[in-house]
C-alpha cells in the first residue's frame, strides 16, 4: 500500500448532484463578506453504515444519506435529505447510528448547547419515513444530549432496539442509560446511580451492551467499562465490569468479531479489552499507542488512528502486533469516520481539507496488494473558487532549537508592499479550513479578503503544549514577536499595522499582549481573563491555575502579572467583547479592564451582550461582533 498526499488527489468535477450549494461564483477581486463566508458549508457528524454501503452526514441544517457503493463505482451518490431544517448552523450534534443492514438510522436533532431536541429514527427502505423515537411524555422528560462528553446512541444489530444516554430533567446532574423499542415506542431506564455514562455501544452479535462511565464520586472510585447481557433474565445488571485509573472512558469501538473492544480516556490514552466466552472483560496483552482512533480494520487486529503532528495530520493503521501502515499523509488534513469490511476490501470513510480547501468526504478502499483507492463523496461548496480566497501557507520559525509553525492567510489582492496583519493567539492550530459556522472564525476569510494577513501561530505553551506553566502569556508573546520580526524583515507585513484578536484562552492572551507590548496597533479580546486572581478564586478556573503553576495563595507573584494590574504602559486601543451569561470566564473581566483604561484616559470600548454566554451564537450578534471588529481595525490599523 502506498500513502497519498495532495499531489495524488484529483478534485473530480465529473460527479454531479452533490448536496450543498456553497458560495456563489466569486471573481478573484471580489471581497468575501460575512454572508459569503457563512454560506461555506462543511460536512459534520459523519457515519458509515456497518455494511459499508451507505454513509450519513449533516450539512448546514439538514441530514443526508448517500450511497457509498455509487461513490466507489464513480456514480452520483444521490444524497437523500433524511431530515431537513432540523439542525442549527452551530453544528448541532446528529450522532447518527445505523442498523446492521443500513436500513435504519437513529439520530438526534435540536440544540446541543441548551439540551433541547429529540431522538429521531429514519426508516430508509422501502420508502423513507422519519419520526420521533420516544413517546411525547418521555421526550419531554429527558434531555437526550447535553454534555459534550456524552456519546451518541447505538442501535441493536437487528434494528429493533435503541440504546441512548440521557438526563432526566428532574435530575439533570447524571447521564443515565436508556433503551427503547423502536416499533412499540416503549422506553425504560437501565441504570439508576450517581455515575455519568459517557458512551454506549451494542456488540456486533447483539448479545452485549457496553457502557463506558466516568469515575464515581466516592473515595476510591474509578472509571469503568461494563457489559450488560441483553438476553439475560436479569437485564440491566452488569455481567462484567472493567475498571481503569482514568477520570472517564468513552468512544467504545467493538472489533468485528465481538471478542475485543477499544476505549479511550480523558487524555486519549488507548485501552484494548478482551471479552472471554463467559463475558468477562480484561485488559488485552497487546495494546495500542495513545491517540484518536476511529474503528477496527476488517481483520480485527488493528485500528485506524489519526495522528496530529504540528499543523498536519495523518491516518494510519496500527495493529496490535506493533506494526503500522500509512493510509493518508500529505498536504491535506484528514479525519476518519468509519471503516468496515466489504468483501476482501476495507472501506474507509474520511474527509480531507486544508487551510485553503473546505472539507469534503472521501470513500477510500484498501485492498491487499493494490494501491489505495480514493473516491470523492461530497462536493459541499461547488461554487468555492480557491483563486478568490486567500493563499494559505505554513510558516516556520525556530526558537531555542524548536521549529514552530503558523498558519498564514495571505490576501489575494493587487496591493504590493508590507500589509497589515491580524494575529490570532491560541495555539494547537492545524492546517484546516476556517470553521465558518463558529462566530470566532466566521470573519477570518473576510479579514484576509479586505487585505489583512491573518496569522494563527502555534507558539510554545497552551494550547500547543504545557511549557508555559509559570510563564503563561509571556512565553506566547515572546514566540509571537519573533515570528513577526521575521515576517517584517521579509517585507510581508507592516510593523506599524499589526493587530491582535483572541477569544477565551486567546482572549486572555490578547489582554496580556495589550499590557506587555507596544508593538500592536489594536487589540480585540472576547471572553478573556483580565483579573487572574478574581478568575481563579470566583470562577474555580482550573485552566488558569494550572497555567500559572498554582493558586493565588501558592504563587501570589504570578497573579501580579495579571493584565488588570499592568495598565500603565498600554498604548494600543482595545475592543473588549463579553457575554453576560458566560459561566466559564467571568464577564466582568471585560468591564473592569475597559473601565480602568477609560479612567486612565486610554482608548477602550466594551461590546456587551446580555443574551450571550461564552460563545456568541445568535447570527445578529455574530454580525455585530464582526462589523465592530472591521470598524475598529479600519481606524486603529487601516488597510492603506
Amino acid at each position: 500500500m502506498r500513502p497519498f498526499g495532495l499531489s495524488s488527489l484529483a478534485f473530480s468535477t465529473a460527479i454531479l448532484g452533490f448536496a450543498g450549494a456553497g458560495l456563489a461564483q466569486e471573481s478573484p477581486n471580489r471581497p468575501i463578506g460575512l454572508e459569503e463566508s457563512r454560506s461555506i458549508r462543511q460536512p459534520y457528524d459523519v457515519s458509515l453504515s456497518p455494511d459499508g454501503k451507505w454513509f450519513a452526514y449533516a450539512l448546514g441544517d439538514s441530514l443526508y444519506v448517500a450511497s457509498a457503493e455509487a461513490v466507489v463505482n464513480g456514480r452520483d451518490p444521490a444524497p437523500l435529505a433524511v431530515a431537513g431544517g432540523m439542525f442549527s448552523q452551530r453544528r448541532t450534534t446528529a450522532y447518527a447510528a445505523w442498523s446492521a443492514d443500513g436500513s435504519r438510522l437513529l439520530f438526534r436533532s435540536g440544540d446541543q448547547h441548551r439540551g433541547l431536541g429529540s431522538l429521531m429514527v429514519a426508516t430508509l427502505r422501502p420508502i423513507l419515513s422519519v419520526g420521533r423515537l420516544l413517546p411525547d411524555t418521555a421526550d419531554a422528560a429527558l434531555i437526550t444530549f447535553y454534555t459534550s462528553l456524552g456519546g451518541g446512541p447505538s442501535m441493536s444489530p437487528d434494528g429493533r432496539t435503541a440504546a441512548f444516554l440521557a438526563q432526566r430533567r428532574s435530575h439533570p446532574e447524571v447521564m443515565e442509560l436508556y433503551v427503547a423499542d423502536i416499533e412499540a415506542k416503549q422506553v425504560r431506564r437501565v441504570t439508576s446511580d450517581s455515575i455519568n455514562k459517557l458512551s454506549v455501544s451494542w456488540s456486533p452479535d447483539g448479545r452485549w451492551l457496553a457502557i463506558a462511565s466516568e469515575r464515581g464520586t466516592k473515595p476510591g472510585d474509578s472509571a469503568s467499562v461494563s457489559l450488560i447481557a441483553t438476553r439475560s433474565a436479569d437485564w440491566g445488571r452488569p455481567a462484567s465490569v472493567w475498571r481503569g485509573p482514568s477520570r472517564y472512558y468513552r468512544n467504545i469501538l467493538w472489533a468485528p468479531d465481538g471478542r475485543r473492544l477499544f476505549v479511550t480516556d480523558a487524555e486519549t490514552r488507548a485501552a484494548v479489552l478482551e471479552l472471554s466466552p463467559a463475558g468477562a472483560l480484561s485488559s488485552a496483552a497487546q495494546q495500542l499507542p495513545n491517540g484518536t482512533y476511529v474503528g477496527w480494520n476488517a481483520a480485527g487486529d488493528g485500528l485506524v488512528k489519526r495522528t496530529v503532528k504540528g499543523m498536519n495530520a495523518t491516518l494510519s493503521l496500527h495493529r496490535l502486533d506493533g506494526s503500522a501502515t500509512p493510509i493518508v499523509e500529505g498536504d491535506m488534513v484528514p479525519r476518519a469516520f468509519g471503516v468496515v469490511r466489504v468483501g476482501a476490501t476495507a472501506r474507509l470513510l474520511a474527509s480531507l481539507q486544508s487551510g485553503g480547501q473546505p472539507e469534503d468526504l472521501w470513500v477510500m478502499t484498501v485492498t491487499p496488494g493494490q494501491p489505495i483507492g480514493r473516491h470523492r463523496a461530497t462536493r459541499a461548496n461547488p461554487g468555492f473558487v480557491e483563486t478568490g480566497a486567500p493563499t494559505v501557507s505554513i510558516r516556520r520559525w525556530v526558537i531555542e532549537g524548536d521549529t514552530l509553525e503558523a498558519q498564514v492567510f495571505m490576501p489575494n489582492t493587487a496591493s504590493t508592499g508590507p500589509r497589515p496583519a491580524v494575529v490570532i493567539p491560541y495555539g494547537g492550530f492545524v492546517n484546516v479550513f476556517p470553521r465558518t459556522d463558529f462566530f470566532f472564525e466566521l470573519g477570518l476569510l473576510p479579514l484576509a479578503s479586505q487585505g489583512y494577513v491573518v496569522i494563527r501561530p502555534n507558539t510554545r505553551g497552551r494550547d500547543t503544549d504545557r511549557r508555559d506553566t509559570g510563564k503563561y502569556g509571556q512565553l506566547q508573546l515572546d514566540d509571537t514577536e519573533r515570528l513577526l520580526d521575521q515576517m517584517i524583515a521579509e517585507g510581508l507585513i507592516d510593523r506599524s499595522r499589526i493587530a491582535i484578536y483572541g477569544h477565551s484562552h486567546g482572549g486572555s492572551l490578547a489582554y496580556y499582549y495589550l499590557t506587555r507590548s507596544n508593538r500592536f496597533c489594536g487589540v480585540v479580546a472576547s471572553n478573556g481573563r483580565t483579573d487572574w486572581k478574581l478568575q481563579a478564586e470566583q470562577a474555580n478556573d482550573g485552566f488558569l491555575v494550572a497555567a500559572l503553576g498554582g493558586s493565588p495563595v501558592e504563587v501570589p507573584a504570578q497573579y501580579e502579572r495579571s493584565p488588570i494590574r499592568n495598565l500603565a504602559n498600554v498604548r494600543a486601543p482595545l475592543l473588549a467583547i463579553a457575554g453576560e451569561q458566560d459561566r466559564q470566564i467571568l464577564p466582568q473581566n471585560a468591564r473592569m479592564i475597559v473601565d480602568s483604561l477609560t479612567a486612565l484616559g486610554k482608548r477602550a470600548r466594551l461590546l456587551w451582550f446580555a443574551d450571550e454566554g461564552h460563545v456568541i451564537e445568535k447570527p445578529e450578534n455574530v454580525d455585530r461582533v464582526w462589523n465592530a471588529i472591521f470598524e475598529f481595525l479600519s481606524v486603529a490599523c487601516p488597510r492603506q
